[in-house]
């Protein structure tokens, strides 16, 4: 059977893009299809097509195509179907082209939907705003910036609770000064998210509840918003408990997978409610197709998708070895800001857990506008927290898409990698390997330093070995 490619990765986020990135370094064919929504200024994709892999835009779907019957009835998985990608490019004049792929990688984008009825009294009349991934969040920022002072909300209510994207667009409209009160229908925030992640990611969760709390947001548990009115500029909504006047109404509460073109039923793929059912090498019920982030779950959390992406790729590349993503690789203390992200241990906690710990600070100015799509010229500033032995226990960066960059060192740290494990990672964007050498080239000086007795042993040792 002849294929086209060797992996196509469906999906437009950073865990796509890794997955693509590390997919092209085992010197597989690639393609990476997204949505035809996106502006060309969301994700930056030279670097991608020069790596050598094929970038899609359009309107996709499964189809199933049965492979011809074999004679030899030994082996039934020669009766499997296979499965097509027909994609449909506006940009091309809605051109359909059908790609013929070994496996599929779906990492789509999570929306959200109307967590409340349309016949509930006002709703119909009150605009809102529905939030389902970052992306949005960014764009209705991006909205309020285009707004006169005087015009700009004081006041917010997010409606969720359910979804991690509802918590962090709550924390991040009180960064900016917003008076915000998050309402959720549940006793405990994230409930759902914990309840379908049962003990693997729960604690990573919990401790982004803590953080919103920690962090001084309002919360309104166990209320459901029973009518809606619009007031002059401003919107009256009531739960069964009291009453609140507020600014905008922002809708974050129940995330499912974009996938509602996909055809999968057609596929024979088993959902599992609004999700897709895998096992535990994250292969769907098709044996081609495997499947991560927000198809999995309805949050947006890059670090948990990132690496289930990761663990995708390399089980649907080499099948035979499929591993189970090992979620304790990422670290217990991950906090992120659109520019800033910190996971693990400050110096303070290192320094009363490990003698001699250190930290080095880091500065890297992106000149070129690749790597994790952050435009060129922007900042970026780290401190590692280091063993003397140069284990990395904890980091902190910050800048543009600073979430994406602590990937690498979340994972360094759940698996208790030091600086020379570092070195032999493949597949680091370019940005997050430049960090690691200037990283590593601080630490071997600063160990050299303090240690110049090892410095003239290994030069005699070598002035030996030369006669």
């Amino acid at each position: 059977m002849k294929y086209d490619y060797d992996l196509v990765i469906i999906g437009q986020r950073p865990a796509a893009i890794a997955a693509a990135e590390l997919a092209v370094t085992w010197g597989a064919r690639v393609a990476l299809v997204m949505s035809p929504d996106r502006s060309p200024e969301t994700i930056a994709t030279a670097h991608l097509a020069i790596a050598g892999i094929d970038l899609i835009r359009g309107i996709y779907q499964f189809v199933p195509r049965s492979r011809r019957r074999r004679r030899s009835m030994t082996n039934p998985a020669n009766l499997t179907n296979l499965t097509d990608l027909q994609v449909v490019e506006p940009d091309r004049n809605h051109r359909s082209r059908i790609l013929r792929s070994r496996r599929y990688l779906l990492a789509p984008d999570a929306r959200a939907i109307d967590p409340v009825s349309p016949d509930l009294p006002g709703f119909e009349q009150t605009s809102h705003v529905l939030i389902g991934n970052r992306d949005d969040i960014r764009r209705w920022l991006a909205q309020l910036d285009d707004l006169a002072t005087n015009e700009r909300p004081r006041r917010a209510i997010v409606y969720g609770g359910r979804s991690l994207v509802s918590l962090e667009l709550a924390i991040t409209l009180l960064d900016r000064g917003l008076e915000t009160r998050l309402i959720t229908a549940d006793s405990v925030l994230l409930a759902s998210e914990g309840q379908q992640e049962k003990t693997d990611t729960s604690s990573l969760l919990r401790l982004w509840q803590l953080q919103a709390i920690a962090n001084g947001l309002d919360c309104e548990l166990n209320s459901t918003i029973i009518n809606v009115q619009p007031l002059d500029r401003e919107l009256v909504l009531q739960t069964e408990a009291q009453k609140f006047t507020t600014d905008v109404l922002l809708i974050a509460d129940h995330l499912v997978p974009d996938l509602d073109h996909a055809n999968l039923h057609a596929c024979g793929l088993i959902l599992s409610g609004d999700h897709l059912w895998v096992d535990r090498g994250l292969r769907t019920s098709h044996p081609q197709i495997y499947a991560c982030a927000a198809a999995l779950r309805g949050h947006d959390a890059e670090s948990i998708a990132t690496h289930e992406a990761l663990t995708a790729t390399r089980n649907a590349l080499t099948p035979w070895i499929a591993q189970a993503p090992n979620y304790r690789a990422i670290p217990w203390g991950i906090a992120t800001r659109f520019g800033f992200a910190r996971v693990g241990l400050s110096l303070e906690q290192a320094e009363a857990r490990h003698v001699g710990a250190i930290a080095i600070d880091l500065s890297v100015q992106n000149t070129t506008g690749n790597g994790l799509h952050m435009p060129a010229g922007s900042p970026i500033a780290a401190q590692v927290v280091l063993t003397a032995a140069g284990n990395i226990l904890g980091a902190t960066i910050v800048g543009d898409r600073a979430a994406d960059l602590i990937v690498p060192f979340s994972l360094a740290i759940g698996q208790c990698a030091s600086i020379d494990d570092w070195k032999t990672w493949a597949g680091l964007d370019s940005i997050a390997g430049e960090l690691g050498e200037q990283l590593y080239r601080i630490w071997r000086d600063r160990w050299w330093q303090s240690h110049p007795g090892w410095h003239d042993r290994v030069q005699s040792w070598f002035d030996d070995r030369r006669g």
